[in-house]
């Protein structure tokens, strides 16, 4: 297993032991809380009213460069990515990625969410979508990573139930997003907690296959952990959200856990998507 896995999981085991920090330890422990691990509120954004560009438009956006689908958030005022930023999409900045595999299952296919990148390589890749797109783009607006508060807002469609396919527990197969469930079990041999659920993968599904909610956005809850930024400063990490395909433990699977881990971290199981915002004064 890739040790900055290792290393980013085991914070998971050291939280049930200790209240605050981040403690590495030798053997991976998914589904324990890790530092931080809070309810972040569902509150209202309050955006600014759109230009008068964005205004007569409000439709999907489709990146000139990448050919990356974002879906027009009214209530938020931006673009968020349909679907996680895939390896293919990654590939057109950083050729060589590899997200790997998990024992004898690829994350490496081009449509499967790109995995083994850091928060760094996240903020990264909007900017340089940012200026690749830069003479087709609304004036005033620029790719970024979602803050947490964006994030949970279009995770629940604007609502307060407590996962993001509802308030059930567990969820309806079919009805929900890719986590560790009767497919993973099968194929990999691993407990869950899911045996009654199935989404078809048992490991990252492509983008296009995972669940979408009411807001049309793919696999927003599994698949891969997303990274957000801090609602109280759009330049720096703020946590992961959402969980991903190896999560099963119904506590990580709710819209509010944050899991919080070195920023600098790659492992396989964290993503990103972006938003198309407007930039901040």
């Amino acid at each position: 297993m890739n040790k900055e896995r290792i290393a980013c999981l085991s914070t998971l085991l050291a939280l049930s032991l200790l209240p605050t920090g981040c403690n590495r330890g030798k053997e991976p422990a998914p589904d324990t809380p890790p530092p931080d691990a809070e309810p972040a509120p569902a509150a209202a954004i309050e955006a600014d009213d759109p230009s008068d560009a964005v205004s007569e438009t409000r439709q999907n956006w489709v990146s000139p460069a990448t050919n990356m689908e974002f879906v027009w958030l009214e209530d938020l005022n931006l673009w968020a990515g349909r679907y996680e930023v895939t390896n293919e999409d990654y590939r057109a900045k950083a050729p060589d990625h590899d997200s790997g595999r998990y024992r004898d299952q690829s994350l490496n296919e081009n449509r499967q969410p790109v995995t083994r990148v850091n928060f760094e390589d996240a903020i990264a890749f909007g900017h340089w979508l940012t200026e690749q797109d830069r003479e087709a783009l609304p004036a005033g607006y620029a790719y970024r990573l979602p803050t947490e508060q964006e994030w949970l807002a279009y995770a629940l469609c604007g609502g307060e139930h407590e996962y993001p396919w509802g308030a059930d527990w567990p969820p309806t197969s079919g009805q929900a997003g890719n986590y560790r469930d009767a497919t993973a079990h099968g194929a990999l041999n691993i407990e869950t907690d899911m045996a009654d659920y199935k989404d078809g993968f048992a490991v990252a599904a492509p983008v296009e296959q995972t669940w979408a909610n009411a807001w049309g956005l793919h696999g927003v809850g599994g698949n891969v952990w997303e990274a957000c930024l801090s609602d109280n400063d759009h330049g720096k990490p703020g946590a992961w959200r959402g969980a991903s395909w190896y999560n099963h433990d119904q506590r990580l699977l709710k819209a509010a856990y944050r899991y919080v881990c070195e920023s600098g971290e790659r492992i396989d199981i964290s993503g990103f998507r972006l938003v198309l915002a407007p930039i901040a004064p």
